[in-house]
């Protein structure tokens, strides 16, 4: 195996436990936001094209009332990684500046807090939003 796929194997593996990490003890209530944020941000200085910091320091954000902050690094997070699930869902659930109920919020921490891909859970290829807008009403293109 060569040394650039094991170093992201490894990198993946990094990035997965600081997930993981900062995943229970927001949920634990029992965080220290300095010090979470201080790890935050050497993931993002150590890995500066990986999308997992910025999706966490965006929940790390929300939680202490930065909604506008949070929603600029669920942006970033998108921005290095379109496929990235998480940051996608924490701006679709926490996009409204407005939310129907601030008491319930839920975040993506990782790839399983998302639920099953839209691909595994229906056995139809998505038309994506092109197919919805643009298609006659016969259903042709």
């Amino acid at each position: 195996m060569d040394e650039t796929m094991t170093a992201s194997n490894d990198d993946k593996r990094v990035l997965a436990a600081l997930c993981s990490d900062i995943k229970r003890e927001i949920a634990g209530k029992r965080y220290d936001h300095a010090e979470c944020a201080l790890r935050i941000a050497k993931a993002m200085e150590q890995y500066p094209d990986a999308p997992e910091p910025h999706n966490l320091l965006g929940i790390l954000l929300e939680e202490s009332g930065d909604h506008r902050g949070a929603m600029k690094h669920f942006r970033a997070a998108w921005a290095l990684d379109p496929g990235y699930r998480p940051a996608h869902f924490n701006m679709e659930s926490l996009g409204g500046f407005f939310p129907e109920d601030f008491s319930v919020k839920k975040y993506a921490f990782d790839d399983s807090d998302c639920g099953p891909r839209e691909d595994a859970a229906s056995p139809q290829k998505s038309k994506g939003v092109t197919g919805k807008f643009f298609r006659k009403e016969d259903g042709r293109a």
